[in-house]
């Protein structure tokens, strides 16, 4: 699984997956896969706050 933390380390996050959609489609197709799966989407900027 992979593991998410923010820039200085003090936030962590063990998510199911991630995405690095590069187009508004993929972004699309991601948050339809997710919901299929009774999944919840958080959406991460550049993680400096």
């Amino acid at each position: 699984m992979p593991v998410w933390r923010n820039w200085s380390g003090k936030q962590s996050a063990e998510p199911a997956s991630v995405v690095r959609p590069t187009s508004e489609e993929a972004v699309v197709g991601a948050v339809r896969a997710a919901a299929a799966a009774g999944q919840r989407v958080r959406v991460v900027g550049a993680a400096h706050s």
